[in-house]
């Protein structure tokens, strides 16, 4: 079976198509390595500004053909096969069979307007504060189009990388631009970077940010991957009313700081 990397598929949609595949994430190369269908959701490095929009990526297979443990090659798509179709779009080891090929489907490239912010922080408490508002924010923020990724450490750092489907700079500045001017006011913050650009669509902003991260803007999310760590991964879905709540959404931001290092979205 021939291996794929992510950035020949990212070369291929950007060059020959003018489309995109909903989802197609820098966590998808292990993913082809294991022959196991593309999620995006919980992957670190990655935007999931589409999900928005055309929902994730393994919402967006049509068919796949797949070899089982019997040995038998079997075509699985919202007609045939449907329970397996099922169980191989949910990601997880390789238990219900080997993928053979994905059949996805595509969308127009969009335009994407992004911000990357970094902010240090003085003390817990001011941590707190910046994630308070922030939480406060995110709702109103996903309304608006934005989504993407805010790394945090140590109670003490925190970063956002979003991006704004289609956006301009007036709908930026008047939303997560907003958010950041008044983050610049919380006592004990203090702005390391503040800064929007456009990209053409998704592959442009993927090559820049990810794949060949020469001229990232703020938080490197691939300065630190390794080899061989001993760190092991894990996420939660949190419903969107805990944001809602003040009360759980300042547990959250609690809880948040006391954390050595995670990546929220």
């Amino acid at each position: 079976m021939r291996m794929v990397s992510l950035q020949s598929v990212v070369l291929v949609q950007r060059n020959r198509s003018g489309l995109q595949v909903a989802g197609l994430s820098e966590g998808a190369t292990a993913s082809f390595h294991r022959h196991l269908v593309v999620l995006v959701s919980h992957v670190p490095h990655i935007t999931v500004s589409w999900s928005l929009i055309v929902s994730i990526g393994a919402d967006n297979v049509i068919e796949l053909t797949a070899v089982t443990p019997t040995g038998d090659l079997v075509t699985a798509n919202n007609f045939t096969n449907t329970d397996l179709f099922w169980a191989l779009r949910g990601g997880g080891g390789p238990s219900f069979g080997v993928a053979t090929s994905i059949t996805y489907q595509v969308h127009p490239q969009t335009p994407l307007y992004a911000s990357f912010f970094e902010a240090n922080t003085t003390s817990t408490e001011s941590f707190i504060a910046l994630l308070d508002s922030w939480h406060a924010a995110l709702p109103g923020l996903a309304d608006a189009g934005w989504s993407g990724y805010y790394p945090f450490e140590n109670g003490s750092y925190f970063a956002l990388m979003y991006l704004l489907p289609n956006g301009t700079t007036e709908k930026g500045n008047a939303t997560l631009g907003a958010w950041i001017k008044n983050a610049t006011a919380i006592p004990g913050v203090t702005i390391k970077t503040d800064a929007t650009t456009t990209y053409a669509n998704f592959q442009e902003w993927l090559i820049a940010n990810i794949l060949d991260p020469v001229n990232v803007i703020g938080f490197n999310y691939t300065g630190g991957a390794s080899l061989g760590s001993g760190i092991t991964t894990a996420s939660w879905l949190l419903p969107r009313n805990l944001f809602s709540d003040p009360v759980t959404a300042h547990n959250m931001s609690v809880a948040y700081a006391a954390i050595p290092f995670g990546i929220g979205q």
